[in-house]
């Protein structure tokens, strides 16, 4: 009965994190089709000043929806293990001394 208990609980943590996954894709693909299509507005509705060069905010776009994908496309197949919700901490969190 012990071992039936923790299946359960072994099931509810994978669906939490299947969750997360596909909550963190969804922002990671807003952000990024944002920063694609309106580099410029995006700055100014955030306050911070605007450059004249697009191609960084772009770049960084480009590179949220490519995670976004790799997230999504990993959710999906069964029993995968790639990107997961450690690689896409990896890949999320800043870089430390």
């Amino acid at each position: 009965m012990l071992h039936a208990g923790r299946l359960g609980a072994n099931a509810a943590c994978n669906d939490m994190a299947q969750q997360l996954l596909w909550i963190e894709a969804c922002l990671k693909l807003a952000g990024g089709l944002a920063l694609v299509t309106a580099p410029r507005g995006l700055a100014r509705l955030r306050g911070l000043p605007s450059a004249d060069d697009r191609f960084w905010p772009r770049l960084l776009g480009g590179v949220l929806i490519g995670l976004a994908a790799a997230s999504l496309i990993e959710g999906r197949r069964p029993g995968a293990g790639g990107l997961g919700v450690a690689g896409s901490i990896a890949v999320t969190s800043p870089a430390r001394p």
